[in-house]
C-alpha cells in the first residue's frame, strides 16, 4: 500500500499521494478535534506517531459502513477500503439527492483527476497482488498494531479503576447534590463497584510469540525477494493458499457477545458507535460496559485466535524456508 501511494501523484499538489496523506495525518494528530470520541482520538494519535517516524503510514482499522463488512466481519477475508476524501465542501452530498453524476462532473471532480488517481491506486494494488509470485504480506506491522491495541486495554482498565475511585468520595460528600441547581433536580451518577481483576495475561503472552513469529516470516520473505531462497511452483502455490486464508484465523464461529454474526475478534463496528470501529471488540466493549466475566472470557478467546494466527505464520515461514515437506 505504501509503495503504491508513493507512486501515485496527488492531482492538486503534485506530490505523491503518500506525502499528502502523511501531512494530513500529522495535522490531524496535532489538531485534536474535540468532537472525536476516545477511540477515534487514539487511532489518530497512533497514525500520527507512525507518520512522524518518516517510514510507512498506518493502515486504519475498519469498522463498517461499506460493502466490505460481510467479507471481513463475517467471512474473515482480508479487506482493504481505498478512497480519496477530505474535501469538506462535499460533506452531505453522499447518499443525498445531490449524489449524482451531474453533481460530480460539475462540482465534485470536474476534470476526473481524482477518479484517475483512485483508478491508478486500486489498479496498481490489484496488479501487484495478482502478479506477485508470493503474496506480498508483512506481519511485523500487524504484530506492532496488536501490541498497541492490548496496551490500550490495560490503559482502559486503569482509567475505569481511577473513575470508580474518584467517584466514591464525591458521592460520600453529596457533591453532586450540592453542586446541582435545586430547581432542576438531576440525580447523581450511580455508585460503581470496584473494578475486579481482568486477566489480560493470555493476550500479553501471545503478543510476544506474535512478534517473534512475524519477525521470522518477514526475514524469510526478505531472503526470498533477495534471491537467497528459491521455490518451485508447487511450493509457491501451497504457501499462497495458506496466506490467502490467514485472516480467517482471526475469526471465531462463536461470534461477538450478543451479535454472533460478527465473527472477527480483532475488528468490528462498535455495538453503540454505528460504523465506528472497535479493536479487540469482545474484550474492549465488555470492559467499557463493566461486564467483567465476559471480558475475561473474550480475552481468552481473542488470545486463542491470535495463537491460531501465529500457527499460520510459523507454518508459512517453514514453507517459505523449505523446512517443511510439500
Amino acid at each position: 500500500m505504501n509503495d503504491v501511494a508513493r507512486g501515485v501523484k496527488d492531482p492538486e499538489t503534485g506530490v505523491s499521494s503518500q506525502s499528502r496523506l502523511r501531512a494530513r495525518v500529522l495535522v490531524a494528530g496535532y489538531d485534536k478535534d474535540p468532537t472525536d470520541g476516545r477511540d477515534v482520538a487514539i487511532e489518530k494519535a497512533r497514525a500520527a506517531r507512525m507518520a512522524a517516524k518518516g517510514g510507512d503510514l498506518a493502515i486504519g482499522a475498519l469498522g463498517s459502513g461499506s460493502d466490505y463488512t460481510p467479507f471481513l466481519q463475517h467471512l474473515g477475508l482480508t479487506t482493504l477500503n481505498i478512497e480519496y476524501e477530505g474535501e469538506e465542501d462535499q460533506d452531505g452530498v453522499y447518499h443525498s439527492n445531490y449524489d449524482s453524476f451531474d453533481h460530480y462532473v460539475r462540482f465534485g471532480d470536474p476534470t476526473f483527476a481524482y477518479g484517475v488517481a483512485e483508478a491508478q491506486t486500486a489498479g496498481h494494488i490489484m496488479l501487484r497482488m495478482a502478479d506477485a509470485p508470493v503474496l506480498p504480506l508483512e506481519f511485523s506491522g500487524f504484530a506492532a498494531t496488536m501490541r498497541d491495541y492490548v496496551e490500550e486495554l490495560h490503559k482502559l482498565l486503569e482509567e475505569r479503576r481511577k473513575d470508580v475511585a474518584d467517584l466514591a468520595p464525591l458521592l460520600d460528600q453529596n457533591a453532586f447534590g450540592l453542586a446541582a441547581d435545586p430547581t432542576r433536580v438531576v440525580g447523581p451518577p450511580e455508585r460503581q463497584a470496584a473494578v475486579p481483576q481482568v486477566d489480560l495475561a493470555p493476550l500479553d503472552a501471545v503478543l510476544t510469540r506474535l512478534q517473534t513469529s512475524a519477525a521470522a516470516y518477514d526475514a524469510a520473505y526478505t531472503r526470498l525477494v533477495d534471491g537467497q531462497i528459491t521455490q518451485s511452483a508447487a511450493q509457491r502455490a501451497q504457501l499462497n493458499s495458506l496466506l490467502q486464508r490467514m485472516e480467517q484465523r482471526l475469526t471465531d464461529a462463536r461470534g461477538l457477545p450478543g451479535r454472533e454474526w460478527f465473527r472477527h475478534f480483532m475488528y468490528a463496528p462498535g455495538l453503540l458507535t454505528g460504523y465506528g470501529v472497535k479493536t479487540l471488540p469482545g474484550v474492549r466493549e465488555a470492559i467499557e460496559a463493566g461486564r467483567w466475566d465476559e471480558a475475561n472470557r473474550y480475552a481468552g478467546f481473542t488470545a486463542d485466535a491470535l495463537r491460531a494466527y501465529c500457527d499460520g505464520i510459523d507454518e508459512a515461514t517453514a514453507l517459505l524456508s523449505g523446512t517443511r515437506r510439500s
